[in-house]
């Protein structure tokens, strides 16, 4: 824009003497948006001040203070409208907004944003817009305490706007979310079967955590009928789509993997030993470590590098075993005359000592897991020796597939060995619960 169009147009302004014709050429301005335009709106902001239009001139300036082309000058103004000795109520509210974004505040203007709050609310005037901008001021400067009551008082009010009730939560929450959460928990009472129970059960149910939880039982157990409905459809809700997207999840991987039907039984028969043996007596912990690789194996084998991957990966989650059972009691020359040749108290050796101390009857080759172990063991360092490699797949019926490389084949047959030792266990177990 040309230097003599910018000075007919400050020209012009300096001559108007109607406020809203004012406002309209003071929006030429910010939208050319150049640092000249700054002190003359500023004159227009004091030469109007006393009608109903300043607030405009006002917002204006704080527009030119988010500009980085005329930022310095408009926050050298805007700081000094924050120290006037009396500030229009009408302009406070982008004051405050200017202090929120700019991270400044005086003791000056914070009083007057204070007293005006307070003549607002005596007034029950306040739209949820400004109360947002007086609560985000007083969290961000720190005087949210001072003002609790008054703010609990609007939350709780039926006569109050629904939407400023919603802002007043949002805000304890964010204020003491702890505090707040207990407070209604305890006292559920005091907003049943008023517009702020409904408001609070809203808002509880997009947060997570025990508290949250006994909220809800509380809600069910106690609340309006109004709530107790809007739990229960949120219960529903999120329990079909936990449905959907494990359906979803299941499918994805069904199209890519063909070992997922083995490793879904793999999985439910852990965790079925699991729960067994937190339950028995002999026990009273879960047997099986929890595995996050296990998923890993649902990818099938398709080379021998990614087979001897597999292997040892599985080989990771067959040891994972609870070190409870190095609890079984035997000195090593006992341990020997039950497992002959032990060398050490590995997790698959204390397993069978564990067992068999608490009277399970299984044979050395631990109802097959040994064989699985071997073959999983030489799989994994197939260098060391060839023979042995052979000898401990011949043992289970495998080395078919890995002598014509049907790495797919087997990679899966060695899942459903491990799942046929872990149905085996499932069911000496039941028989001595």
């Amino acid at each position: 824009m040309s230097t003599s169009y910018n000075s007919r147009l400050i020209d012009k302004l300096y001559q108007e003497n109607d406020a809203l014709k004012a406002t309209r050429i003071v929006d030429e301005m910010i939208e050319i948006g150049e640092a000249i335009f700054v002190y003359p709106i500023y004159s227009a902001y004091k030469k109007f001040k006393n009608t109903s239009y300043s607030h405009y001139f006002i917002s204006d300036l704080t527009e030119l203070a988010s500009k980085e082309e005329t930022k310095k000058e408009a926050e050298i103004i805007i700081k000094e409208l924050l120290e006037e000795q009396d500030i229009d109520s009408a302009h406070i509210y982008y004051l405050v907004e200017f202090c929120i974004k700019n991270k400044y505040n005086v003791a000056n203007f914070q009083r007057q944003a204070e007293i005006n709050f307070l003549a607002d609310l005596s007034d029950e005037y306040i739209d949820r817009y400004e109360l947002e901008s007086y609560l985000s001021y007083f969290l961000l400067f720190e005087i949210f305490e001072k003002y609790e009551n008054e703010i609990v008082s609007l939350f709780e009010k039926d006569e109050v706007d629904r939407e400023v009730s919603e802002t007043a939560l949002s805000f304890l929450l964010k204020f003491n979310p702890k505090k707040y959460l207990q407070y209604y928990y305890d006292n559920f009472a005091s907003i049943k079967d008023k517009k702020s129970e409904i408001i609070f059960t809203k808002e509880i149910l997009g947060w997570t955590g025990r508290i949250i939880e006994l909220i809800k039982a509380k809600i069910l157990a106690e609340g309006s009928e109004m709530a107790q409905e809007i739990v229960k459809a949120k219960i529903k809700k999120d329990e079909e789509k936990k449905i959907a997207i494990k359906e979803e999840n299941q499918n994805t991987i069904n199209i890519k993997f063909s070992n997922t039907d083995v490793v879904i039984e793999i999985a439910q028969l852990r965790e079925k030993i699991n729960t067994v043996c937190e339950g028995n007596d002999l026990f009273k912990f879960p047997l099986l470590n929890i595995s996050e690789i296990l998923m890993k194996q649902t990818k099938q084998a398709e080379n021998e590098n990614e087979i001897i991957g597999r292997s040892m990966e599985l080989r990771e989650i067959v040891w994972g075993i609870n070190k409870n059972v190095s609890n079984h009691g035997y000195l090593k020359e006992e341990a020997e005359k039950i497992i002959p040749g032990i060398q050490e108290y590995g997790s698959i050796n204390n397993l069978n000592l564990y067992l068999i101390s608490k009277g399970f009857k299984v044979d050395n080759n631990l109802l097959g897991l040994r064989s699985l172990i071997k073959v999983l063991s030489k799989l994994a360092h197939p260098q060391e020796s060839k023979a042995d490699l052979i000898k401990a797949l011949k043992e289970v019926d495998l080395y078919k597939f890995y002598e014509k490389e049907k790495w797919q084949e087997l990679h899966k047959e060695m899942l459903i060995l491990y799942k046929n030792f872990l149905t085996k266990l499932t069911e000496l177990l039941e028989q001595n619960r």
